[in-house]
């Protein structure tokens, strides 16, 4: 029996209370985290032209298009939530399944919510607790598997197991049983997609194909309600997910083992910088070397950055060139965001706009940027260690490795430092937010298993 069965009865019967605390608060601060980066995504290039389209398209007026206001159907608010979640490359990543769960989870469930109403905070709780954990398990299973080292990557993950985890959270919010959420995903499966070539391009749907992931999971949902039947070898068919997206490579047991006990929730880690989480580790290490050697930008003559033998590494290894889109080109560069935490002692939301990304001393810097991916990898769950080493005009050598990099769950944001970033990317958004509407955001998604309706908070985030 294809392992879409047991995937689909876990989702759907696993209760609240088999949730611990730690995993329920967990929940709560990525929820917490994912509308602040929405509430920055806002701004963002492509948000304003997803939603202005999809307030054109129109429709029956379900769910909360969040921050710039709307309603319209749900699968449509889905989609434009999620680019203003993913829109930053702020939002969270599971580290080993490399998997950024909320971005499509996170609008699907919000949206089902609204449009039936009445879900109480620990059914949506529980349902993105489930959601989160099947998308991640995919990418674990495929990212684990032997057989895939040294094979090249096609596809992202974020969007093609991340549809799945949104189907399943949306699903069981809609109440669907077992055959119906089976059928639900067997649906999605002739539409699930993600190019790793927006990555390669800089192209703007980078941000945009979660969202595609989100709208088509709740499409799938719809249909399965209506009676509409899909696949039923899902995952393991002879042309199931594993076989059409991973040459059936993977690792079973990583989707079975601790099903329903352990939930992949506690595996995610915080971005504290917004850009591509494989850059994450350079930052954290130059930003501890350059403090505490008290290195100024005048001093660098040459850093060289130390990456492990990871899929991924290429893609922000290359030297930093600016060719089609500044902000994507530069979230996607070590070496640009090494030189940003040289020259600014920081990198936040406005290390990423155009105007800075631009500015001749970034580039210049980041000439002086190597990086060489030739470190063995300890633990297949980890992106480390990253060394940095610094070479001064004056000859000295400094260096600093990183081996969990800020924001994983072995080196987690504090709940002072989630608010935080909740709040500083408020300052970003396209309508401001009063420090009072903000402290009542927090308040109800930090109580959300003491809310009677979770759409509370769909509709506090709205202007």
């Amino acid at each position: 029996m294809d392992i879409v069965v047991e995937l689909a009865r876990n989702v759907l019967e696993t209760n609240f209370e088999r949730l611990s605390l730690t995993t329920v608060e967990t929940t709560k601060k990525f929820i917490l985290d994912t509308l602040g980066v929405g509430m920055a995504g806002s701004s963002a290039e492509g948000a304003a032209q997803v939603i202005d389209q999809v307030k054109e398209w129109g429709g029956r007026e379900e769910s909360t298009i969040l921050v710039r206001g709307g309603r319209v159907p749900a699968p449509m608010a889905a989609l434009a939530n999620s680019v203003m979640f993913h829109a930053r490359d702020f939002d969270d990543t599971h580290d080993g399944a490399v998997v950024h769960a909320n971005a499509p989870i996170l609008p699907a469930a919000l949206a089902a919510v609204e449009k039936i109403g009445g879900c109480t905070g620990r059914e949506f709780l529980s349902s993105m607790c489930t959601g989160i954990d099947l998308a991640c398990r995919l990418g674990l299973a495929v990212g684990k598997a032997q057989e895939r080292a040294g094979s090249e990557i096609k596809w992202m993950r974020t969007a093609v197991c991340g549809a799945f985890g949104a189907a399943a959270a949306s699903g069981r919010i809609m109440g669907l049983d077992v055959e119906s959420l089976v059928n639900a995903m067997g649906i999605l499966l002739s539409t699930t997609a993600g190019t790793r070539q927006v990555v390669i391009d800089s192209a703007l749907t980078k941000r945009m194909q979660p969202g595609f992931m989100a709208q088509a999971a709740l499409q799938a949902v719809h249909l399965a309600r209506r009676g509409v039947t899909g696949c039923r070898e899902v995952f393991e068919g002879p042309y199931g997910f594993f076989r059409l997206y991973w040459d059936g490579q993977y690792r079973r047991e990583e989707l079975t083992e601790g099903l329903g006990k352990h939930f992949e929730v506690d595996g995610l880690s915080f971005k504290p910088y917004p850009c591509c989480r494989y850059t994450h580790g350079a930052i954290d290490a130059t930003l501890r070397c350059v403090k505490r050697n008290g290195l100024k930008p005048g001093d660098v003559k040459r850093v060289d950055v130390h990456l492990v033998k990871h899929h991924f590494f290429d893609v922000v290894s290359r030297p930093f060139e600016i060719r089609g889109n500044p902000t994507v080109d530069a979230q996607f560069s070590t070496p640009y965001t090494v030189a940003a935490a040289i020259l600014d002692g920081r990198v936040f939301l406005d290390s990423f706009e155009p105007e800075r990304v631009q500015q001749p001393r970034y580039a210049e810097m980041a000439q002086r940027v190597f990086v060489h991916i030739d470190q063995d990898i300890v633990d297949p769950a980890s992106m480390g260690p990253v060394t940095v080493e610094f070479t001064t005009c004056g000859g000295q050598r400094h260096s600093e490795t990183v081996n969990e990099f800020k924001g994983h769950p072995r080196n987690p944001l504090s709940v002072e430092e989630c608010r935080e970033k909740f709040v500083q990317c408020a300052e970003y958004s396209v309508h401001p937010f009063p420090a009072t509407r903000l402290e009542e955001i927090s308040h109800k998604v930090m109580a959300l298993d003491s809310l009677q309706d979770a759409g509370e908070v769909a509709r506090l985030m709205a202007p």
